[in-house]
């Protein structure tokens, strides 16, 4: 009873009204005061942790089109972000920036509950692990918010590129000041590293934190970071505590959604919330994308199905409409392999590769993979990760960091009632801009467009 209206108070406080921008709210936190490690464990387990990931990316990314009447219909927020428009927002509210800072708020006011408490040995592993389940928590929302607010990570400029308002406190009265890109990702590491040295290696739940995530979010971080051998290191640990993948031969493809929620891939779970261009009435997945899946691979059947002349999708990891967009085993078996790719590991990176494909392909249909030419295997392996991780949120963040080598740059085009829209590699608007009342609000400096 009491974390039920613990988290009805919050919501009823801090987050008056989807209109208004979450760090404009001031929260009077008289009404609530957490104090027990059991209060700041309420916090985490709040089911908004894991409910509302960032969507924009994925309407941009430029896997699927829409026709010009259902694009008309739709909120001009998604209408925008489907042309790459340079005023997305048009004065509205930005869920992917609120919900995320709703969520880091929460992270930072169990951390400072926890500040105040000296555990005994009897309550010293639930302490740990509210403890760490806040710093993932953090760390996740910041990776998530600089994958969509800040510029790609470039070691030339890292330490002048504007990076995201890192709040570590929960006192919104606290303004908000942009940290460079390199002390964005510093803090995603720092979080992220001691989250994982306080966590159990696996999750009593999925939609809970563990050791397994942290070193699953630590080798995407480094991925983004071009960081390769960190990289491998981490999705190496990850793979160390869990690394069972899911034998697509033992789902029904004929299935509305093959896929269970929290199934044994599942690292940690996230989803982002239905929004108009992803419903299967909607979405139609790219011909030049489906052409790419041979005809015994199993994600054809498991990932997409025909519905009114279009191609839908219902592979979400969720088990439902709503796209998975947390972390899974198939994502860090991927990062492996492209790591060792990069750092000339060709047995390693081949190795990764089928033992992921020996799943994804009918029983007795699947030739292994052979490649000793290192460009000719990195582009394979980007070509899986691009046919496995279909709207999982992860098509953004790969566009921007492929575009800054020239190989594997990739320039976008969508087409409506004739008219042409191109979104060039490596353009301004690969970063989204700040919410305009944020900008009004705070003085933070704006992302150009």
């Amino acid at each position: 009873m009491k974390k039920s209206i613990y988290i009805t108070l919050l919501f009823c406080t801090f987050f008056v009204g989807c209109e208004q921008d979450f760090l404009a709210v001031k929260p009077d936190q008289k009404l609530v005061v957490p104090s027990t490690v059991r209060d700041a464990q309420a916090l985490m387990d709040n089911s908004t942790m894991n409910a509302d990931g960032p969507y924009l990316g994925e309407v941009s990314a430029g896997d699927y089109v829409l026709t010009a009447a259902f694009w008309s219909s739709m909120t001009p927020e998604i209408r925008n972000a489907y042309t790459w428009a340079a005023d997305i927002y048009q004065g509205g509210a930005v869920p992917d920036w609120n919900k995320a800072y709703q969520k880091v708020f929460y992270a930072n006011l169990a951390l400072e509950t926890l500040e105040g408490i000296s555990p005994v040995s009897s309550e010293q592993e639930a302490y740990n692990q509210a403890k760490g389940a806040a710093l993932f928590h953090r760390a996740w929302n910041f990776y998530l918010l600089s994958q969509q607010f800040c510029k790609p990570y470039v070691a030339q400029t890292v330490a002048t590129d504007l990076g995201i308002a890192l709040r570590l406190k929960s006192d919104i009265n606290v303004k908000s000041v942009r940290s460079s890109v390199e002390r964005t990702y510093q803090q995603i590491i720092a979080d992220a590293t001691q989250g994982a040295d306080l966590l159990a290696d696996l999750p009593s739940f999925k939609t809970r934190p563990s050791k397994w995530a942290c070193y699953a979010l630590l080798a995407k971080t480094y991925l983004q970071m071009g960081e390769y051998a960190q990289a491998e290191k981490y999705a190496n640990e990850c793979m160390k505590i869990n690394s069972e993948l899911l034998d697509f031969n033992t789902l029904n493809p004929s299935a509305n959604f093959p896929f269970s929620q929290y199934n044994k891939e599942v690292i940690f779970h996230m989803v982002m919330p239905n929004v108009s261009p992803f419903t299967s009435s909607r979405v139609d997945v790219k011909a030049e994308l489906l052409a790419r899946y041979e005809t015994n691979d199993l994600r054809r059947s498991c990932y997409f199905f025909a519905n009114a002349g279009r191609t839908a999708y219902k592979g979400s990891y969720n088990g439902s409409s709503a796209l998975f967009c947390g972390l899974a085993v198939d994502e860090i078996v991927l990062i492996a392999a492209e790591s060792a790719a990069r750092l000339g590991k060709i047995e390693a990176a081949l190795m990764h590769l089928n033992r992921l494909l020996r799943f994804r392909y009918k029983t007795g249909n699947f030739t292994p993979r052979v490649e000793s030419n290192q460009q000719a295997l990195l582009a394979m392996i980007l070509l899986e990760r691009r046919k496995e991780l279909l709207f999982r949120g992860v098509r953004w963040g790969d566009l921007r960091r492929l575009n800054l080598e020239p190989a594997t740059a990739v320039t976008l085009n969508a087409s409506l009632s004739g008219e042409t829209f191109t979104l060039l590699p490596n353009a301004l608007r690969y970063t989204f801009a700040l919410p305009d009342e944020v900008i009004a609000l705070s003085g933070m400096q704006q992302n150009e467009r």
